[in-house]
């Protein structure tokens, strides 16, 4: 799976950028900056922007590191030992995230689409071919994202032209009636999901083509997924005002389901369902490939295809009972906050701080 004559190319590495941002996203943000009423979209660009200086941060961790991944990085620092546990804390990280996106697969699907199916079986259909696509290394996987992103694209911009014609520009008035705060606590939850999440690509960048300007990639993909999730906000405020919106789960699906051209085009929330399922399995990939590195790293083993199966299995179980409900869900999402930003922000900075210590002591 980890394979050192394994590249990926620059366009690979944008499109899982996309499609990572989107990935839960698409469904979870809008309700999430919906704290801020019809202010929504504000805290969206003000998320984008602080989410930006998250990417930066973690480009400039790459470039330090050059070649090695986030745990071979943390193994070179730290002493033996202590990296492993650093490499533990990422790992349970990016583990109970894989988790979480296998949950809101499930608990999509099951309360909006195929209602009688219990969501076990649900999480199984996804995760057997996600196990396979991570057995099959990152190469494989992201030309899978590759081949699926026109599809994701092109449903995602037929999805925005069927619901200009209900925008009502009235819905977003007025504009900072309940003052500023409310705009910058929303916006935290921008910059929680998906940006502290994007920790996992500091285990994917070393596979890029040496050649390849990094900083470039990261930002536009960043930039083209951050707005997206914007313009999907700005839509569910702009066609179902932020009152009604608040009232459901998945705010994003019941825009789908306003559309109606003349009586003939209309109930096409499988629209909505298709583009968040395809971004979300390119997530789930992502987010489970990281972790059998990380625990390769923990353990020192050398073949991760090993752990692949049954660390998938520990993953069914763990995304069957780690959220209850979307009440509890929506819970965790304000109280993790606080983890993502030591794992996300001062986890890197002190990687950083210790990393230019050693530097001075070794020169």
């Amino acid at each position: 799976m980890q394979d050192e004559k394994q590249v990926i190319s620059s366009r690979q590495l944008q499109i899982l950028v996309v499609m990572f941002t989107c990935g839960s996203s698409i469904l979870l943000i809008p309700p999430a900056l919906l704290q801020a009423e019809n202010d929504g979209w504000i805290s969206g660009f003000l998320g984008l922007g602080s989410g930006i200086l998250i990417v930066l941060l973690y480009i400039h961790m790459a470039k330090v590191f050059s070649c090695r991944t986030l745990y071979e990085a943390n193994e070179r620092i730290f002493t033996t030992y202590a990296g492993k546990f650093v490499n533990a804390l990422y790992f349970l990280y990016f583990f109970f995230l894989s988790a979480q996106v296998l949950s809101n697969m499930g608990d999509f699907i099951t309360q909006s689409i195929m209602i009688e199916t219990p969501k076990e079986y649900i999480h199984l259909l996804f995760l057997v071919p996600v196990i396979y696509g991570v057995k099959q290394g990152i190469e494989v996987m992201s030309r899978f994202a590759e081949t699926l992103y026109p599809t994701f694209i092109i449903l995602f911009i037929i999805f925005i032209l069927l619901l200009i014609p209900d925008i009502e520009l009235k819905q977003l008035e007025p504009v900072m009636s309940a003052g500023v705060k409310p705009i910058i606590q929303s916006s935290l939850s921008f910059l929680s999901l998906p940006f502290l999440e994007f920790l996992v690509f500091l285990i994917i960048i070393p596979c890029v083509n040496t050649k390849v300007d990094i900083k470039k990639v990261m930002i536009k993909g960043s930039l083209m997924g951050g707005v997206s999730l914007i313009i999907l906000t700005f839509l569910v405020i702009s066609v179902i005002g932020h009152e009604v919106a608040s009232m459901y789960s998945y705010p994003t699906f019941i825009l789908a389901k306003q559309i109606n051209i003349a009586d003939f085009l209309q109930r096409v929330e499988v629209l909505i369902a298709a583009i968040w399922i395809i971004s979300l399995f390119v997530k789930l990939l992502i987010c489970y490939y990281v972790s059998c590195i990380g625990i390769c790293s923990i353990f020192s083993i050398k073949n991760p295809n090993t752990v692949a199966f049954p660390l998938g299995i520990v993953l069914w179980y763990l995304g069957n009972i780690v959220y209850p409900d979307n009440a509890y869900f929506s819970t965790f999402i304000k109280v993790s906050l606080s983890y993502k930003l030591i794992l996300g922000i001062g986890g890197p900075l002190l990687i950083l701080l210790l990393a230019k210590i050693r530097k001075k002591q070794l020169g």
